[in-house]
């Protein structure tokens, strides 16, 4: 016979490591973005040429043409788009509304950013720009505002 206490501890057990898993995640990829900041600006600027050679050559096969500038502020956008879905599935681990609870999600979003760019101060060859917190930040609020819009629509569907 199966034991309700059991099935609590269980479902607890899964909760907690819903928990961890999502902060982790969420750190790792906070690290993974600072871990960038601090490359010289060689190494970037290499990776970066690299990647537009890349996009311009098998996505527009030369017809249109985006500059290395242009995929370092789409890199920017996106990889804090990534830590605003990510900060989703804290806030739905700890059962915290994305919507009631937005300003301590936003304040995550800017802290990273203010703290990304304070390190490229620090980084050879590097600049910080309040041009690209704002593009960091952006990236981070589109990215929690459309998975916290996600979630709300899979849970409303759930509950009909």
């Amino acid at each position: 016979m199966v034991n309700i206490v059991d099935i609590y501890k269980k479902r607890k057990n899964i909760s907690c490591a819903k928990k961890v898993a999502a902060v982790l995640f969420l750190l790792l990829w906070i690290l993974f973005i600072w871990h960038n900041s601090l490359e010289g600006a060689d190494a970037s600027s290499m990776r970066s040429i690299r990647i537009t050679d890349v996009v311009n050559g098998i996505l527009w096969d030369g017809k249109v043409v985006i500059s290395e500038h242009g995929i370092r502020k789409l890199a920017h956008f996106f990889e804090y788009a990534a830590e605003g879905i990510l900060a989703v599935f804290v806030f739905r681990a700890f059962k915290l509304s994305c919507f009631r609870d937005m300003g301590a999600g936003m304040f995550l979003g800017v802290m990273t950013a203010l703290t990304d760019e304070t390190i490229q101060l620090f980084s050879i060859g590097r600049e910080g720009a309040v041009r690209d917190v704002w593009i960091d930040f952006g990236g981070f609020a589109f990215g929690f505002m459309i998975s916290a819009l996600v979630f709300y629509c899979i849970s409303k569907k759930n509950s009909i």
